[in-house]
């Protein structure tokens, strides 16, 4: 034990976290004004209603209450018609999801995890860095999925399920690789019956990516569900949607041999290549055997001068 000086055991019980508030008001003719807690009268700020059941606010809380506080400020208060959208989140911009003081390891998709290893204080304060895998924090996620290099100015994702009856329904996202703005939808797609356009999945040991569609101008191609054609999709008119009969029934492998990656489909130039058939730019259909296929191919390929690549997949 080592003596201390009084002053020593002072400081030590004093607080170490400052807390203030700030703000700021937006009129319904949309003038700002900013305030800081220099500008709170003191002993006027209350909290009322929160969702939790500490006395206050903790690093990290994402924190709902009613909260109020008086002002003395400059502000002539006769020109504060306030916004009505500021005063409360409009039911059609809700969260959709939260952060955790801890792991998540419950069912509720909703609730994020802290990640206890990068979230840290540091010289100035704090660090807190919450994780959510694709199924948390998304009102419209699915696992069937696949994005896609549109060729013309724009990345694409597609989203759905297998059907082999009634009406496909497709969910799709146009990001703009310029300004990158996004657009999204969903399509219906009259008595076409597709396989899934690709599956991901995060949540066993080792990752796992299936792709199966591919895009040419500004086409989607996706294998029919019986394994005798393939349908063709017009990304900006879905109503032009066409079944390519191949002829026969595909064996419907993956172009890669084995791994829990698996490729169907991949576009070299103009000519779409599956594992035993190929699609030439008018679209004919050509037969192939089938039966030489890459070893461990997880992602589409693509071409750099003489060379065609991609990830592959390799298991110990």
């Amino acid at each position: 034990m080592y003596p201390v000086s009084e002053a020593f055991l002072s400081a030590v019980q004093e607080n170490t976290r400052r807390y203030y508030w700030t703000g700021k008001i937006t009129t319904k003719a949309g003038v700002v004004h900013e305030f800081s807690e220099k500008e709170i009268v003191k002993g006027s700020g209350y909290i009322s209603a929160q969702c939790c059941g500490s006395t206050e606010i903790e690093l990290g809380t994402v924190y709902t209450a009613e909260m109020g506080i008086i002002l003395f400020s400059e502000i002539d208060r006769y020109t504060l018609e306030e916004d009505v959208d500021n005063i409360y989140v409009q039911s059609d911009n809700l969260p959709v999801a939260y952060a955790s003081n801890n792991v998540n390891s419950t069912a509720n998709t909703a609730r994020g995890s802290l990640n206890q290893t990068e979230s840290k204080a540091l010289d100035n304060g704090y660090k807190f860095v919450w994780e959510f895998t694709p199924s948390q924090g998304s009102r419209s996620y699915t696992k069937y999925g696949e994005f896609l290099d549109g060729q013309d100015g724009y990345w694409y994702g597609f989203s759905n399920e297998e059907n082999s009856s009634g009406d496909a329904t497709m969910l799709w996202v146009k990001i703009s690789k310029t300004d990158y703005s996004i657009e999204e939808g969903s399509w219906t797609l009259s008595n076409a019956y597709l396989m899934e356009v690709g599956e991901r999945a995060t949540d066993s040991s080792y990752p796992e990516r299936i792709c199966r569609c591919c895009m040419r101008n500004s086409y989607l191609y996706v294998p029919a569900y019986n394994k005798k054609g393939i349908y063709k999709i017009n990304v900006s008119n879905p109503a032009d949607v066409t079944l390519i009969e191949f002829g026969f029934t595909s064996g419907g492998k993956p172009l890669c041999e084995s791994g829990t990656c698996e490729l169907y489909l991949t576009l070299i130039g103009d000519l779409i290549i599956g594992a035993d058939f190929q699609i030439l730019a008018d679209d004919t259909v050509i037969k192939t055997k089938g039966s030489q296929r890459l070893n461990h191919a997880a992602t589409p390929l693509f071409q750099y001068k003489h060379f065609l690549l991609g990830w592959g997949q390799l298991r110990k």
